[in-house]
């Protein structure tokens, strides 16, 4: 009786599923959807450890914590006017992974960010705000060493409070 109910039950659901009428993709996203992802420009973003792309097979690279237990994580993806898309392991049959990430943390050493000194805090410290992968920026050797460079220091602290936003100050800065 019990594989009886569960049959009718599971056919009237593939057949209330089937009559719903799915919307089709906004003409915009048809385009997006169908470029080939070798064409496209990826970035290293960061997450945070409990980011759902985690559960949904995203690729990623623990960045702080461990495997078991992520703090902060790198994803891969690209941009598209309404949103990010990530890179997952079932591209693994469109695209090469290693050599996609690989290339990520290549464009991200390519963009030229935009420090500015605070003058409000007697230029000590530096953001780098508004810009597409401006926080990405902790992930590039050039920009840091660029930031070293600015603030004449050998070490930095850097906040990374919000997508688009980095605030960098030299370690030994005056307190006051």
């Amino acid at each position: 009786m019990k594989i009886l109910l569960l049959l009718i039950i599971t056919t009237f659901s593939a057949a209330s599923m089937a009559e719903q009428k799915t919307a089709p993709l906004p003409k915009h996203l048809e385009k997006e959807v169908s470029i080939d992802l070798n064409e496209r420009t990826f970035y290293p973003i960061i997450k945070s450890g409990d980011w759902i792309g985690i559960k949904h097979g995203a690729v990623y690279s623990t960045l702080i914590g461990s495997k078991e237990s992520p703090e902060v994580v790198i994803g891969f993806g690209y941009d598209t006017p309404d949103n990010f898309i990530f890179l997952t392991h079932q591209d693994s049959d469109k695209v090469d992974l290693n050599a996609t990430v690989q290339k990520a943390f290549a464009n991200i050493e390519a963009i030229d960010v935009t420090f500015t000194l605070s003058k409000s805090l007697d230029n000590k410290v530096l953001t780098a705000s508004g810009k597409p992968f401006s926080s990405e920026a902790i992930l590039s050797k050039k920009q840091m060493q660029k930031a070293h460079k600015i603030l004449n220091a050998k070490q930095l602290f850097v906040s990374i409070a919000r997508r688009t936003g980095l605030m960098v100050i030299a370690q030994d800065a005056p307190k006051n």
